[in-house]
């Protein structure tokens, strides 16, 4: 473990949203006080929104889209309340958003935490990063992280122009990358950092039984990815759902 770098000089403010189920397990709220405190430490400056879901259940969408309608900044940060990115690498996609990317995707590679380096970095505060992460300290291999997956920035008018995250997705699994994949289409391509991602530990949540109907809707966005015809027509269907009114 090492200390976390210092922030950039003279970055953008952006608006901060974090999603966040109420009343989940002991251990995926004490990630989310973690993330917390260490968006507070190391961007103190940022004005924070703990999204909750409004409904009953859980759906990031919701959460995120009503956090959203009810800010007015700019520029927007969607971070999950279980990852952590080294706090210069944010405001990196920050300001490569606020300088004319459309969106902007902080990380590169996902490196999932076990419970044990978790439980480290918690005791040692936030102040410390968790730097190259080994196979013992690793939930699973490396991978590369979904463009539109736990830390995002986009702007006002991208996010406008793809009507925020789609709603038809329920619990978990999907929206992220379908999100991804609109805005690529429709408000151009991300940009892209290089600094990892660390995920802290968690069980793993029960998909459910709307997982299979997320992942027909993830897929009918990755077929539209590129086409924007495809794309508007499938984002419409959300103000205008299939198969009423025929």
């Amino acid at each position: 473990m090492g200390t976390v770098g210092a922030p950039l000089p003279g970055v953008a403010v952006p608006v901060l949203i974090v999603p966040y189920r109420r009343g989940g397990s002991r251990i995926r709220a004490r990630a989310a006080a973690f993330v917390r405190r260490y968006l507070h430490a190391m961007h103190p400056d940022w004005p924070a929104c703990f999204a909750v879901e409004p409904h009953t259940g859980w759906s990031k969408p919701r959460a995120v889209n009503a956090a959203v309608t009810a800010t007015t900044g700019r520029v927007i940060v969607v971070h999950d309340a279980d990852c952590l990115v080294e706090p210069a690498a944010l405001e990196r996609a920050v300001d490569a958003v606020d300088r004319g990317a459309s969106w902007a995707v902080p990380h590169r590679m996902v490196y999932r935490l076990n419970s044990d380096t978790t439980s480290s970095l918690y005791r040692h505060g936030v102040h410390v990063a968790v730097g190259p992460v080994s196979r013992q300290d690793g939930q699973r291999a490396p991978y590369l992280g979904v463009p539109g997956g736990g830390i995002l920035v986009v702007s006002r008018d991208a996010w406008e122009t793809v009507g925020g995250f789609d709603e038809r997705f329920e619990g978990w699994g999907g929206e992220d990358a379908a999100f991804g994949h609109a805005l690529d289409t429709l408000a151009g391509p991300h940009w892209r950092g290089v600094a990892p991602l660390w995920h802290l530990y968690h069980p793993r949540a029960d998909p459910g039984v709307v997982y299979d109907t997320n992942h027909a809707l993830e897929i009918r966005y990755l077929h539209a990815s590129g086409k924007p015809d495809e794309m508007r027509a499938l984002l419409a269907e959300r103000l205008t759902p299939v198969g009423l009114g025929d």
